[in-house]
């Protein structure tokens, strides 16, 4: 079990560092908040290996939902991956304006579908290795994922999509889809 979680964990982060070179563009050099969620992985990927290999007995509920946790952000990713079809994204801290607004497929439901399955991800590590210091990378993930969030909508709030943002703000979760219905 403790090799089918790894491969998991692993297989997600390498399709995470596939998609910041192809789905997402830069223009120009990379902002510093890039080089910041770059090491930042890094640093949790190590740490996630680390705390899947460390293990110790395992736990069946725990390493269930660590593998449904690892299909839960495969899925979301591939999701998203179609919903931007051949388009590329601008990346997080990025400060080009907003040219259009993607609604339809995972974007209809929540306005962050890649930073979903990239904390589902670093999740992953917690669930495996049963260890509460696996809480520290996904907290730090969570909190500069957020921020990215934070600043992106401001870039949308500012741009000439600021109403239709709006709208969709309002009925779309930032990470997980909202619980009342559409007006």
């Amino acid at each position: 079990m403790t090799y089918l979680l790894l491969a998991c964990f692993c297989s997600l982060q390498l399709s995470f560092i596939w998609a910041r070179f192809t789905v997402f563009r830069i223009e120009g050099a990379a902002p510093a908040g890039v080089r910041v969620i770059e090491v930042s992985t890094l640093a949790c990927i190590a740490t996630g290996i680390g705390l899947i290999c460390g293990r110790g007995q395992t736990h069946a509920a725990l390493d269930a939902l660590a593998l449904l946790t690892a299909c839960g952000s495969a899925a979301v990713f591939a999701w998203a991956l179609r919903s931007v079809k051949r388009r590329q994204l601008s990346a997080a801290f990025s400060t080009d304006e907003p040219v259009e607004l993607l609604r339809s497929g995972a974007f209809r439901w929540v306005r962050n579908p890649f930073y979903l399955s990239y904390l589902l991800a670093h999740a992953v590590p917690v669930l495996a290795s049963h260890s509460p210091w696996g809480l520290l990378p996904l907290v730090g993930m969570a909190g500069l994922y957020g921020h990215a969030a934070r600043l992106e909508e401001r870039k949308f709030f500012a741009s000439r999509l600021a109403d239709e943002y709006r709208l969709y703000a309002a009925r779309t979760g930032r990470f997980l889809p909202r619980l009342a219905p559409w007006r």
